[in-house]
């Protein structure tokens, strides 16, 4: 079977319809094709009418209706973007928000756990024991880092990074509170227990370590050491990343309900 080469006639008739498809392809929204179409409506329109010399108040009238239906069309699509960009925006301060809630909660439990298990042996040198065991403890901060991806051009650009180490402190911190934990109830308990040391005896050093053992002695306290740490450094930096995220929204974001930490007392 041959193929008879296209008529260059009939190529050129469809010229016009190939370039207006292509040209709608290169909008995606509806509105800017409106708009597209609405002005090569007013070309083409224009154009034939001069060709075929139609009266002059019938190409005004004409105009009049284009022009009409372009400012409408205009304003249809100016009217929706600023719809979008207010959903743009109400999900950003969504966003951070949540982000603040998050930094808000683990500083609340971190806080209520340095009260409850740590201040009260503050001043113990044999804390490392005397801290109880924490069964169950929860307070993971879990960020959604695509949704604060607009963080990069409005703030600080570091402060992804901030949140992520953040978030990393927070997740060591409690594998070390629920270790130490595990030491405590199944290491340092049957051990005490098997010396005949009774709750509240006062002890000696070199005699818990004489007791433990020299490796569970140090774990112990090298653990205990590294979860008050951990306790404290997460307390400072989700006071100071709450701080930071706040002023950086209600610098960018005028007129929205931004979270903020208050503080029912400036104790620790």
């Amino acid at each position: 079977m041959v193929f008879a080469p296209a008529s260059p006639i009939l190529t050129n008739c469809y010229l016009p319809i190939i370039w207006a498809l292509s040209f709608m392809n290169m909008f995606p929204t509806k509105h800017e094709k409106l708009i597209t179409i609405i002005i090569f409506s007013f070309i083409t329109g224009l154009v034939l009418g001069l060709i075929t010399k139609v009266d002059a108040k019938e190409i005004f009238i004409g105009l009049i209706t284009l022009s009409a239906a372009f400012m409408g069309a205009y304003s249809a699509f100016a009217l929706q973007n600023r719809k979008h960009e207010r959903e743009r925006t109400t999900a950003k301060v969504e966003a951070g928000n949540k982000a603040i809630f998050n930094l808000v909660r683990s500083y609340n439990t971190f806080l209520a756990f340095k009260k409850q298990f740590i201040d009260p042996f503050e001043n113990d040198p044999g804390k490392f024991v005397s801290i109880p065991p924490s069964i169950g403890f929860e307070g993971k901060a879990n960020f959604d880092f695509d949704s604060l991806t607009y963080l990069f051009q409005i703030g600080d650009p570091n402060i992804l990074g901030e949140l992520s180490s953040f978030q990393a402190e927070v997740e060591a911190t409690i594998a070390l509170i629920l270790q130490r934990s595990h030491m405590h109830l199944n290491g340092v308990q049957p051990a005490m227990e098997k010396s005949g040391v009774v709750d509240g005896q006062d002890i000696y050093s070199n005699q818990l370590k004489e007791i433990l053992g020299n490796r569970l002695f140090v774990i112990m306290v090298q653990g205990t050491d590294q979860m008050i740490e951990g306790v404290n450094s997460i307390i400072l930096n989700a006071e100071k990343l709450i701080e930071k995220l706040h002023k950086i929204h209600i610098k960018n974001y005028k007129g929205h309900i931004i979270l903020k930490m208050q503080k029912l007392n400036n104790s620790n």
